[in-house]
């Protein structure tokens, strides 16, 4: 959990302003390991071209 945490502060400067900050929670209920992402948005950004 904590490298999840510590990876999601190296990259959160690059979600753009005004966002959500990402919410993240660790559930343990013994049955199985799972992971589960959601992503939500109002809209669409205009996506920016990798130069790297």
């Amino acid at each position: 959990m904590t490298e999840v945490l510590a990876k999601v502060q190296q990259v959160k400067y690059r979600l753009p302003e005004g966002v959500t900050d990402p919410a993240i929670a660790k559930i343990t209920d013994g049955a199985s390991a799972i992971q589960y992402i959601a992503f939500t948005a109002t809209g669409s950004l205009p996506r920016k071209s990798r130069t790297s």
